[in-house]
């Protein structure tokens, strides 16, 4: 397991430098976290990192969005699956293309799409801390 601390939001950048360099080749993140702990915020920071110039947003009606980033050769696609009904709703949007896709797919929410996870999914919790700094714990 990787545990990458994250005192303040200053240092979200190097937060997502150490997270890329532990993600590998997978490329399927799923970060579970209570509302309003930073999900939307951390994978802003790591898109930067990549080099995508776009405003991140949570793709909270949208379902999915998608960015390019200058230090990223592939499409990545950002979910929020918070607003999904059931499965049927999920392959109805063909999410199972995205995940099967080979590029890097970001998922907030991603409890409701379990069984459509790749096996090689990361799994990240995101924790806010009493101090209000957070910490990121992947799995191996």
């Amino acid at each position: 397991m990787t545990e990458i601390n994250i005192p303040n939001i200053s240092a979200l950048p190097k937060a997502a430098e150490e997270f890329l360099g532990a993600l590998g080749s997978r490329r399927v993140v799923a970060l579970l976290a209570p509302m309003g702990t930073g999900k939307t915020t951390f994978i802003s920071a790591l898109c930067k990192l990549l080099g995508v110039e776009d405003t991140i947003t949570s793709p909270t009606f949208a379902i999915v969005n998608e960015y390019f980033g200058t230090r990223w050769s592939e499409p990545i696609y950002h979910f929020d699956f918070y607003r999904l009904r059931d499965l049927d709703e999920a392959r109805a949007i063909g999410v199972e293309d995205y995940l099967y896709s080979g590029h890097l797919c970001l998922l907030e929410w991603p409890e409701l799409i379990e069984p459509l996870l790749p096996d090689d999914t990361v799994v990240v919790r995101l924790e806010e801390l009493p101090d209000g700094s957070r910490r990121l714990t992947m799995d191996a």
